[in-house]
């Protein structure tokens, strides 16, 4: 089993990458920002993304959730943060973020 933990963001928020063995689909979560960053750890042990799960809907949680080309999973009560730069906070950053809801 893998679990790497990842530092991202500015907040240097704990993302993380879950698989079950090298070569195989890996579960992202929290993937805040510095895709770069979670490549190098996929690359590492041959992954390929399977989804991605946030913990919650901040920016500093979901800034990459786009990024990776798979389903994005948070909870319901959450979801709207996805869509909405003022709840996710990213109104106050340079870039708001809308992301789809999935």
């Amino acid at each position: 089993m893998i679990l790497e933990n990842i530092c991202v963001g500015p907040m240097q928020v704990n993302c993380y990458i879950i698989a079950s063995g090298p070569d195989s689909r890996a579960i992202i979560i929290d993937p805040g920002a510095e895709k770069q960053k979670i490549e190098r750890v996929m690359k590492k042990y041959n992954l390929k993304p399977a989804f991605v799960i946030n913990t919650h809907g901040h920016i500093d949680h979901i800034g990459c959730d786009d990024r990776f080309g798979v389903p994005v999973y948070i909870h319901r009560q959450d979801s709207s943060m996805l869509e909405n730069p003022e709840l996710n906070l990213s109104s106050f950053w340079h870039h708001p973020l809308v992301l789809s809801r999935i």
